[in-house]
């Protein structure tokens, strides 16, 4: 991902808001399976982030599987992101 994807993440996190983002991201952690991954911030900073590197690999996997087009992001040098509805 984009070398300031922790900061990235966290602003997403705002606009939606903090609290249902982190949710979100247990929620869909739990429906594919990943059963010990657990995520208490949106950066992925946080020491309370755990996983293991087999479900880290299934997440990996996964997004690309669903978003494939995602992972061309990390190979631009520069990448603008809008707000969906935002008018910015």
């Amino acid at each position: 991902m984009e070398s300031s994807a922790n900061e990235a993440a966290e602003s997403l996190a705002a606009h939606v808001g903090r609290e249902a983002f982190i949710a979100e991201m247990n929620s869909t952690a739990a429906a594919w399976g990943l059963n010990r991954t657990v995520f208490q911030d949106a950066s992925g900073l946080s020491a309370g982030n755990q996983s293991t590197a087999r479900e880290y690999l299934t997440l990996v996997e996964k997004i690309h599987a669903e978003r494939p087009g995602l992972f061309a992001y990390s190979r631009q040098p520069r990448v603008t992101v809008y707000a969906s509805g935002s008018g910015l």
